[in-house]
């Protein structure tokens, strides 16, 4: 499954389960109905706005100091070392998964200080 497809069904059932919790309200108004929990992120993109929601919040209306570096820092570690965790660390096949070379990722792999040598655990 693609994250589309992925999403749009995650989609289709928070509405299905919204609209179900609506019904057994309506149906049962005098009866207390168990709230559903919430749906989560559907999509990269909004848990990324999410997490810089929370960023923002806990930083109380101070200004933010060197954001992009930062988004851009913990955003590529996660990615490698999901990818990383996925290829059982192999790094041809962690790089050809990135679209980079080999040698950019042991680059990136130095940079971020990630333990590339889990391989056959």
């Amino acid at each position: 499954m693609n994250i589309t497809s992925g999403t749009k069904d995650l989609h289709e059932q928070g509405s299905t389960a919204l609209k179900n919790r609506d019904n057994k309200k309506i149906m049962n108004e005098h009866q207390q109905v168990t709230p559903q929990p919430a749906v989560p992120c559907k999509t990269l993109y909004e848990s990324v706005t999410n997490a810089l929601e929370d960023y923002f919040s806990y930083l109380d209306g101070e200004p933010p100091a060197n954001l992009y570096e930062m988004v851009i820092a913990q955003v590529e570690c996660a990615l490698l070392n999901f990818v990383m965790e996925r290829t059982n660390h192999n790094k041809t096949r962690t790089a050809k998964s990135l679209g980079i070379s080999r040698g950019t990722l042991i680059k990136k792999i130095a940079q971020h200080k990630i333990d590339s040598s889990k391989r056959g655990e």
